[in-house]
């Protein structure tokens, strides 16, 4: 209302009473804004118009707006579920990082350094080849052995690099790293539930980046598993268990990676794929956690931890792999009691269940295609036999060769995306407020617009 319609108003009414002049100017208000809604039809209710028309006006609009609060909710339903959806996308590059390699051998110790010592009469009497009603140990017998220190204990008993042609001990027989030799200092040793493995590395001389696909841009290896050093009641098979992975995620040996057998010549050429995923509040809830000793959050990572503190709490101490510094380390008397049954029976142990491990939010796997071949063919291993001075069942039944390279320079990312965003669900909301009411928002803000005012002049603060 205007100032000079205020100003006639209190002319033509002077013996109104101020409650009575404030609610006049509210009707007043009211009325003015129904001539100039934008709410299509709103007008039509409240004008003097024939009754009929008035109440047919009514259910038209009450109908509308049933639809569309009826349509709103369920959008918003919609939206409230956080649905993704996926798309794949290619990518290229120029120049790839090459990743780690982490190999270990099936045989943790070395049977030429521990015979005849007392932790081999423990593990002989505790875990023979075939199991028999009475494998238990005296340890009284043994006073000293919970005096050896576990984790330099595996470091020195451990299958090592170092090849020496004198001896023929030693596991790296042979390396080329795209094309030039390398040796090993190329490899760093890492602790796994294994025992001793061995990583390649090759950020030592600024060359961990390739710049062609194919095993000539990659690494290859032949290797010795030194069968003449395996305990054979420990382990049945001969070989290596190798894991590719990102440098800064947990090498994940045992669980995760694929294992070569002497006598073969194993291709394995790698795929890359991306995942990207969303964050609360979405289905997927991904979320890096911070772990303890791991730059690089996985889930399969997570679950190691896990399973790694489940064992140094019931064990109550701290196995020689163990990355999370809480507990004493194990002596040999824990290790073989409590942490290797443990390490066998967890994944049927309720307790690997309760792990909180939630999806990563971006991660890249590094998928293997393998294939193979007979290595070495006879006519070589006669010529190497006869140079090395040793029997050709021997060199055949301990060597074996593996090339590592990337097939191709491109990798697919696999990207999680809203299903629902909430530029739709506006975008929606506005098209169904159209549709049956003709509104919009700014219409809404004009329906706030007059009740505040007419609030305010009620009053008594507006005039």
């Amino acid at each position: 209302m205007h100032s000079d319609e205020l100003k006639e108003l209190n002319e033509d009414h002077p013996k109104l009473s101020v409650k009575e002049k404030r609610k006049h100017i509210a009707r007043h208000l009211w009325e003015d804004f129904l001539g100039n809604s934008t709410l299509h039809g709103l007008h039509y209710i409240f004008e003097k118009r024939p009754a009929l028309q008035r109440f047919i006006w009514l259910i038209l609009q009450a109908c509308m707006l049933s639809l569309l609060i009826w349509q709103t909710s369920t959008i918003a339903l919609k939206y409230l579920e956080f649905d993704v959806t996926s798309s794949i996308e290619l990518v290229t590059e120029e120049e790839v990082k090459f990743p780690a390699i982490t190999f270990c051998n099936f045989n943790k110790y070395r049977k030429s350094f521990i015979n005849n010592t007392d932790f081999f009469k423990v593990i002989e009497k505790k875990y023979p080849l075939y199991e028999n009603e009475n494998n238990s140990v005296d340890w009284t017998k043994y006073p000293k052995i919970n005096d050896l220190n576990m984790t330099a204990f595996i470091y020195n008993v451990s299958h090592q690099m170092d090849y020496d042609n004198k001896t023929k001990k030693g596991m790296l027989y042979y390396c080329t790293w795209k094309g030039e030799k390398c040796d090993k200092t190329y490899f760093k040793r890492t602790l796994t539930d294994m025992g001793l493995c061995h990583t390649f590395t090759p950020d030592k001389s600024n060359n961990s980046k390739v710049t062609a696909p194919g095993k000539h841009s990659g690494l290859h290896l032949r290797i010795s598993v030194e069968q003449s050093e395996y305990i054979g009641f420990l382990e049945f098979s001969a070989g290596l268990k190798i894991r590719i992975h990102d440098p800064d995620e947990l090498p994940l040996v045992s669980g995760l990676g694929f294992a070569v057998m002497p006598r073969s010549h194993v291709y394995a050429s790698i795929t890359r794929q991306r995942t990207i995923s969303l964050k609360s509040p979405y289905k997927t809830m991904c979320e890096d956690k911070k772990l303890p000793g791991v730059k690089k959050y996985t889930i399969a990572a997570c679950y190691e931890l896990c399973k790694q503190n489940y064992i140094a709490k019931t064990c109550k101490c701290q196995p020689f792999y163990m990355r999370d510094i809480k507990y004493k380390p194990c002596n040999v008397k824990q290790y073989i009691n409590c942490v290797f049954d443990l390490e066998e029976k967890y994944s049927s142990s309720l307790d690997s269940h309760k792990c909180e491990c939630p999806e990563s939010c971006d991660s890249m796997n590094y998928d293997p295609y393998l294939s193979y071949g007979s290595f070495p063919n006879v006519a070589s291993a006669t010529l190497y036999a006869t140079s090395e001075n040793t029997t050709l069942e021997a060199f055949r039944r301990n060597l074996l060769a593996i090339d590592i390279f990337y097939e191709d320079l491109n990798y697919k990312v696999l990207r999680q995306d809203p299903a629902y965003t909430l530029q739709s669900l506006l975008g929606e909301i506005g098209g169904l407020m159209g549709l049956f009411l003709g509104a919009s928002i700014l219409t809404w803000t004009e329906f706030v617009d007059v009740a505040v005012m007419m609030i305010l002049t009620r009053l008594g603060i507006h005039k």
